[in-house]
């Protein structure tokens, strides 16, 4: 995996189907987070995303260009558990599904948390 990213990003993915939720962790070298997901958009028809939050360091900052670090970690402790999909998409394996609503308020904590580590220029993880 390709860590020379210089955004990290966490979205959530609404189904228009049936409202079910999931949550995406990923990288890219987009200005926006949003802009990830304007690539092929058919792939993502079915859903509603969000960018919950995201992380991106200037140039003069330690962690600049090492947010596929966030990415990894964030896989690492939240493995891909969502199911079957109609259609499959680009970033699939970086999806997780909370078990309810505390958790995912967890994990969007957790990735405030290290953002404000990574603007005040502490190493990561």
């Amino acid at each position: 995996m390709n860590e020379q990213y210089w955004k990290a990003y966490l979205v959530e993915f609404t189904s228009k189907e049936d409202g079910s939720t999931f949550l995406k962790f990923g990288a890219c070298n987009e200005r926006n987070a949003e802009d990830r997901f304007k690539h092929e958009p058919e792939q993502y028809e079915d859903y509603d995303i969000k960018v919950l939050a995201s992380i991106s360091p200037n140039r003069n900052n330690i962690n600049y260009m090492k947010m596929g670090q966030v990415e990894k970690y964030f896989l690492k402790k939240y493995p891909r558990n969502t199911k079957y999909f109609k259609k499959n998409f680009t970033g699939i394996s970086e999806t997780y599904q909370p078990a309810d609503k505390a958790e995912r308020n967890h994990i969007i904590k957790e990735f405030y948390e290290l953002q404000k580590r990574v603007y005040k220029g502490e190493p990561l993880i």
